[in-house]
């Protein structure tokens, strides 16, 4: 038995966080402090940092509070810790592989004596095998609950295609045979891929933010419970079939990453920057044909979120580079900058923190220096080597979404943000 603030400490480290925002010293010990001068934005950190990190994101204000965040958006949840039994239910949140958002107010003594109690085991699924699913829909929560081995062996072993939401991107490298294509972003997306035709989908670690436009019957299952599931299994294994939205879009997005006129094609543009290890982007018009576009061949290369919240990009990207000093970290935003990013940039400066800022500008009044195709790969080659923080400002030609929203319809992701009128 220890105190409370040790317990808290030992339950966020078993839950995969790595790093605690704060404004001043904190009395969690053992988790590294990363000391922001701007106390408004601690919030921010912590859900920039639970979108990208291993865990969820952590922050402490001087008012005995802490936020526990894993992505942006989510509804806050309040809650006044005022016995063991309150932090106890509140730390079992911690292994919750959803979208949610935790502000805890103590009114314990940090120092009292605390008792860790064991957390529930995952609860049985029951697969009706008269209706046998015939896909996999996966979201961020299969990435936050560290199931996406389990995925794989269920995908080989059932032999189901894995279509993922763009907060899931990366789960399959995208040239595999599992991968279906990647849902949620536009109006047809569901119904191009098969899903909203079938009897039966199977899903594990969605975000109903990111499941605009799906309408199939659904059988959830934790994605703590995937390998359960997958011992019980007694379906014939399937072959995966190549769909309409692959092959639609692979015709669109692929002569656009050969086009070498100015402005530059948003294609030609996600070439430039899959050189960074990490794309974090803002959603809007780059958001967009990140989430759409990118190749993923890893988890966590490209992340997007779910909800717009201004500043995400800087600062996922701010609060990578201090997790991880070394990794080629990109951040992506539209012009004009939001105010937030200025500051935010203040902030990196102060932490001595350097990536490249890619503004993607539509306005066509683009600098005159910019004369190539060939200069992003270029400034960005200059800029992650870089002791700063890097501004890049490209032209993009606006008009290239149209073939994206021929093939799938309007944007549906983000509803809350204004995007230009030929995106909805």
């Amino acid at each position: 038995m220890g105190s409370v603030a040790e317990g808290i400490a030992s339950a966020l480290k078993r839950a995969g966080s790595t790093q605690l925002f704060a404004s001043a010293d904190t009395p969690l010990h053992g988790i590294p402090e990363r000391i922001v001068a701007d106390g408004s934005y601690l919030q921010l950190f912590a859900s920039a940092d639970g979108r990208v990190g291993c865990g969820p994101g952590v922050a402490w204000e001087s008012t005995q509070r802490l936020t526990l965040s894993t992505g942006p958006g989510a509804d806050i949840e309040n809650i006044r810790v005022n016995s063991a039994d309150t932090l106890n239910r509140a730390l079992d949140r911690l292994c919750d592989p959803g979208c949610w958002t935790l502000a805890l107010q103590f009114d314990l003594d940090l120092d009292s004596a605390f008792e860790r109690s064991p957390n529930a085991s995952p609860t049985g699924v029951e697969i009706d095998h008269d209706v046998p699913p015939e896909f996999i829909l996966v979201g961020p929560g299969v990435i936050r609950g560290q199931a996406i081995e389990s995925l794989r062996n269920f995908a080989t072993r059932s032999g189901l295609g894995v279509t993922n939401t763009w907060g899931a991107k990366g789960v399959f490298n995208w040239q595999s045979e599992h991968h279906m294509g990647t849902a949620g972003l536009q109006a047809k997306d569901f119904d191009l891929l098969g899903l909203n035709a079938a009897r039966a989908v199977m899903a594990a670690g969605t975000d109903a933010a990111e499941l605009h436009g799906f309408r199939a019957p659904t059988v959830t299952i934790p994605p703590g419970s995937l390998s359960s599931v997958l011992a019980g299994w007694r379906f014939p294994t399937r072959k995966v079939e190549s769909n309409e939205f692959m092959q639609r879009m692979s015709a669109v997005c692929m002569p656009l990453r050969e086009k070498t006129s100015l402005p530059l094609s948003p294609g030609r543009a996600i070439v430039d920057l899959a050189r960074g290890d990490r794309i974090f982007a803002d959603p809007g018009v780059s958001g967009f044909w990140i989430a759409r576009a990118f190749p993923t061949a890893r988890v966590g290369s490209a992340v997007v979120p779910a909800y717009a919240i201004p500043g995400f990009a800087v600062a996922a990207a701010i609060a990578e580079k201090l997790r991880d000093p070394g990794a080629a970290v990109i951040a992506v935003t539209d012009a004009p900058l939001h105010p937030i990013n200025a500051e935010l940039i203040f902030e990196a400066k102060r932490l001595g923190i350097a990536f490249p800022l890619v503004v993607w500008d539509f306005s066509r009044q683009y600098d005159a220096r910019y004369q190539r195709v060939e200069q992003l790969h270029e400034l960005l080659e200059r800029a992650l080597q870089s002791e700063e923080v890097e501004l890049i400002q490209i032209p993009i030609d606006a008009d290239d979404s149209d073939a994206l929203i021929e093939v799938a319809g309007p944007v549906v992701a983000w509803p809350e943000l204004d995007l230009p009128s030929s995106l909805r």
